[in-house]
């Protein structure tokens, strides 16, 4: 599941149970980060890695890395 975590969806109770549906069903979660920090991400999945949206270049990067070993 790819978030595109923003200040409206931050606010969105169907993207938090989106979210918790996935984190349910052990679904893989990615958190693209628009103008949010890392401490903005709800409690579930804070522990996993979020990207900045703005350093797009560093999360193509992680995604090419990943699906190499695909």
């Amino acid at each position: 599941m790819l978030i595109v975590f923003s200040s409206a969806s931050q606010q969105s109770d169907w993207v938090k149970a989106e979210i918790g549906a996935a984190w349910v069903l052990g679904k893989r979660i990615v958190i693209l980060l628009d103008k949010l920090s890392p401490r903005d991400i709800p409690q579930i999945v804070s522990d996993y890695k979020a990207f900045d949206l703005n350093d797009a270049e560093q999360y193509l990067k992680e995604v090419q890395d990943r699906t190499r070993n695909v």
